[in-house]
């Protein structure tokens, strides 16, 4: 989407996981615009590509012209902090989800638990697992309970891990394609975030949606792209829109479109060693037979990036397997978390102190 704007209009080049279009589209964006333009008495443009995670941060770390990222889940923004493209160490969190199970109406296996999807016998529907929530990032879901909730598991949650991947019918494709093979039939139960399973209920999908007791938080994040290229006043305006993504009315603009506030229910990465530590238990790849990376989508980029950079961003494909790998290698969290400027007033757009 774009403000109006004159020839003298500043332009943003964002880039989104296309699940928070209709957020971005209909409710943030437009209202920042408006204030960020009232403020600075100039016209703002602001450019949206919609790509999946794993792309955006194949494209951006190739070198992709984009000012803000708004990714589905935080070890995106960690594989930019790492590729030296991220202009802070924290992103800022702009919505949560939760992992959850998809059952066919009724709930027939009765499926409460992580551990029951584990069952000889069972059939999960699971994404891929180079997909924005799928694969690694939902299991590490179901690893991060089983440390958690002990109890609710047989002693070796690894084995009962195992159990869960070797019971998976499909690996392919994104989760929203997962839930629609599921309700095509395919399957016992899928596993999936519960915005997606929510979205695919409204549309008249048969299936109920389980969320266990012990459930992981997925957060939705933000942050501005290191750009030595980048001018000023575009910079100030990156750092600007990041600050509002932090604020009560972007917030309240996701919840809107299906996603959860900030900070509600479920548990964190954090909670359970960090990103680093649960990727690690969960890989390092899926059984024989589904280890094969799906061919990546080249992210589109603007029409102000020069041709030699699209090459430079259709050619970054041939790397995913060594990004995945860097993912799975990333730290463990020590770090205190920053305080976010949610506690720091009433949001507004105002240019941040000079760099």
């Amino acid at each position: 989407m774009a403000s109006p704007h004159s020839t003298l209009a500043l332009v943003l080049h964002v880039a989104a996981f296309p699940a928070a279009r209709d957020a971005l589209e209909t409710e943030v964006l437009p209202r920042f615009a408006a204030a960020w333009e009232q403020e600075h008495d100039r016209a703002l443009a602001i450019d949206v590509t919609y790509a999946s995670g794993v792309a955006l941060t194949r494209a951006v770390s190739a070198g992709a012209q984009i000012d803000v990222v708004v990714l589905p889940a935080a070890p995106a923004w960690l594989a930019l902090v790492e590729a030296g493209r991220a202009d802070h160490v924290d992103p800022v969190v702009v919505a949560t989800d939760v992992v959850a199970i998809g059952v066919r109406p009724g709930n027939p296996l009765g499926v409460e638990r992580w551990d029951d999807l584990a069952h000889d016998g069972r059939a999960v529907v699971l994404a891929g697992p180079t997909t924005d929530t799928g694969g690694p990032i939902l299991l590490a879901g179901f690893w991060g309970a089983a440390l958690l909730e002990e109890p609710e598991f047989p002693p070796s949650a690894h084995a009962t891990l195992d159990r869960l991947v070797a019971n998976a019918v499909s690996r392919t494709g994104s989760v929203e394609e997962a839930v629609s093979r599921f309700a095509a039939g395919e399957g016992d139960a899928v596993l999936a975030d519960a915005r997606t399973l929510t979205a695919a209920r409204a549309r008249g999908d048969a299936l109920e949606i389980v969320v266990p007791r012990t459930s992981f938080r997925l957060e939705q994040v933000a942050g501005v792209v290191a750009r030595p290229d980048r001018h000023v006043g575009a910079t100030a305006a990156a750092h600007d829109l990041v600050g509002w993504l932090d604020g009560p009315q972007a917030e309240a603009g996701f919840a809107r479109a299906g996603f959860g506030r900030v900070g509600a229910t479920g548990f964190t990465a954090d909670q359970v060693g960090g990103w680093g530590a649960l990727l690690a238990a969960v890989g390092p790849s899926p059984p024989a037979g589904t280890r094969e990376l799906p061919t990546p989508t080249p992210l589109p980029t603007p029409a102000e990036v020069p041709s030699a950079e699209l090459a430079a961003v259709a050619a970054v494909a041939v790397v995913v397997g060594a990004i995945a790998a860097r993912l799975m290698r990333l730290p463990a969290s020590g770090d205190a978390p920053r305080p976010s400027r949610r506690d720091q007033g009433p949001a507004r757009v105002a240019t941040p102190p000079p760099r």
